[in-house]
């Protein structure tokens, strides 16, 4: 009988959701979990290069993070190549200033024209208060790409009665706060509150910086995604696959409609389940199994995952940059591909992808 061997490639939301092969179902980071509460944005904040771990595997997401380490991340998000010299964190709040990104922050007091930053701001914990001005700031700097939605009276009202401490926070954070909840970049804590004097942590900064990238981006706009009735988008990601596995001299994968109906489904289930594992308890492979016909020629299987990329061409990107996913879509094993895409636009990443793959004798 032949032996049939699956091969899986864990994912995490990159929103992103990418995650190293070496984490079977966990993440790239071996102190987030997945049922961690942020463990979706801090992946794809880490796919997009946007964050970095510690260099031991963790990335310690309750930690507070200092203003230059915002300042250092935003520079990430806008793309901006910052010559950091001798000393990385200055010439990131130097960048960020400059922007105008830091006017109106506590952070900015630690700033003088005569002496420039003092030291004690280098190393100084960024507030919820100022991350709120700083994006508020972003969306009125008029950087290409990013800008803040316009939004209505309702939306802005909604937002200041969702905060149950908002007749506390102080008014000159009043305008930034209700901006950034109203465009669902920031929100209250579990109590509803905002809590605006607590430090950022590392994990709510990648809640900030994606849906920075997913409110505020203007880039990618004309190019995001509805619903796929033609099955345009999945062809693309196919043709997008097959083009990387063309640059190392291999050979194109062919549409197989048993893994597209398994791939489908998969797109479907990752919304309330994001993981290979699938909501039954049983592994992504049963899909491929349950689609219908013999498993006698398939010999191999692979699964990628992803949510929250708005484009096959963002989603394809996304994989390549992550190890295990990339080594799914260039083995040379495979022969047959499908791909599933799922738009909910209610949901936390609108976006939903899988890849299914397989070696097929005969197909």
């Amino acid at each position: 009988m032949k032996k049939w061997t699956e091969r899986l490639a864990a994912a995490a939301l990159a929103a992103i959701l990418l995650v190293s092969p070496a984490f079977a179902a966990g993440g790239r980071f071996s102190d987030v979990p997945e049922d961690y509460w942020g463990y979706a944005h801090i992946e794809q904040a880490a796919a997009q290069g946007w964050v970095n771990g510690n260099g031991d595997g963790t990335f310690s997401p309750d930690r507070e993070l200092s203003g230059a380490a915002v300042c250092a991340m935003l520079s990430n998000l806008l793309g901006r190549e910052v010559d950091a010299g001798g000393n990385w964190q200055l010439a990131h709040m130097e960048a960020a200033r400059e922007l105008g990104l830091l006017e109106g922050t506590r952070f900015l007091s630690g700033y003088s024209k005569a002496d420039g930053w003092s030291e004690q701001a280098i190393s100084a914990p960024l507030t919820r208060y100022d991350m709120a001005v700083i994006v508020y700031n972003l969306g009125s700097a008029d950087l290409d790409g990013f800008a803040m939605p316009k939004l209505t009276d309702a939306q802005l009202t909604q937002a200041r009665s969702g905060l149950s401490d908002y007749e506390s926070i102080p008014k000159a954070y009043r305008q930034a706060v209700t901006a950034v909840c109203a465009a669902g970049i920031a929100s209250g804590q579990n109590d509803g509150a905002f809590h605006g004097e607590d430090s950022l942590t590392r994990a709510q900064a990648c809640v900030f910086l994606v849906n920075i990238h997913e409110k505020m981006g203007t880039g990618s706009a004309s190019t995001q995604l509805e619903p796929d009735a033609d099955g345009e988008y999945t062809a693309r990601v196919i043709k997008l696959v097959n083009e990387e596995r063309a640059k190392q001299g291999l050979a194109p994968l062919e549409p197989y409609e048993r893994l597209q109906k398994a791939a489908q489904v998969r797109a479907v289930e990752i919304v309330g389940k994001f993981s290979h594992t699938r909501p039954d308890g049983t592994g992504f492979q049963t899909a491929v199994e349950q689609a219908g016909g013999a498993m006698s020629n398939i010999s191999m299987v692979g699964e990628n995952i992803a949510a929250g990329y708005s484009s096959p061409e963002a989603v394809v990107e996304g994989w390549m940059n992550s190890p295990g996913h990339r080594a799914n879509i260039l083995e040379a094993e495979f022969t047959h591909i499908g791909v599933g895409y799922e738009y909910l636009p209610g949901t936390t990443y609108k976006y939903y992808w899988s890849q299914e793959f397989a070696a097929v004798e005969g197909g």
